[in-house]
């Protein structure tokens, strides 16, 4: 829960703070599906550069956590699998939300934003 509204909290942000562009980019032609694909692939970003560094450290401390583990292993596949999946589907969806809104949105009125 928490990765999701943190996630959509920084997309929303940055998409609010990127309406002007994004209005001159859509004001030039752009597409809605070429906002939505900037955004999205804005945020993806961030979301497997998360999962990546969490796996990353995770592993890297594997020796610590061990001694607070009872009845699964530091390396259980599952666990590996499973959670880093979840996260990067609730962040995917973090990432629509705000996708769609800067999608849109009316170049006009994002010419006048700021």
């Amino acid at each position: 829960m928490l990765v999701t509204i943190g996630v959509y909290s920084v997309l929303a942000y940055t998409a609010a703070r990127r309406t002007h562009e994004i209005g001159i980019r859509m004001a030039l032609g752009a597409e809605s599906g070429d906002v939505l694909k900037l955004v999205m692939n804005m945020g993806l970003r961030l979301v497997i550069l998360g999962v990546g560094i969490g796996l990353a450290v995770s592993l890297g401390v594997v020796r610590i956590i061990a001694t607070q583990l009872w009845g699964v292993s530091p390396y259980d596949p599952a666990t590996l699998i499973v959670v880093p999946l979840l996260l990067f589907i609730t962040g995917l969806v973090a990432c629509w939300v705000p996708a769609r809104r800067a999608a849109r949105v009316d170049p006009l009125v994002a010419l006048r934003y700021e």
